[in-house]
């Protein structure tokens, strides 16, 4: 059990340094993880969107809800 606890926490130092931004949901669509690349890029705090639902988040505005919506608000960034 360590072991596997040692490579989550390799795991997550190696997402929390890349200097692209990483957004992590599990299979439900709850947010895990964010980290700072992507908040940078963003403007959004982890702290307002880990542990809520991608749906959620649409629905609050964080995010629009078809592909077409996330290449938008990258481009204009």
């Amino acid at each position: 059990m360590e072991h596997y606890h040692s490579l989550f926490k390799q795991m997550e130092t190696i997402i929390e340094f890349s200097t692209d931004g990483i957004y992590v949901v599990d299979k439900e669509g709850k947010t895990l993880m964010v980290n700072s690349a992507y908040e940078e890029i963003t403007g959004f705090r982890r702290e307002e969107l880990i542990g809520k639902h991608m749906k959620n988040l649409v629905k609050q505005g964080y995010f629009g809800s078809s592909p077409k919506d996330v290449l938008d608000f990258y481009v204009k960034m």
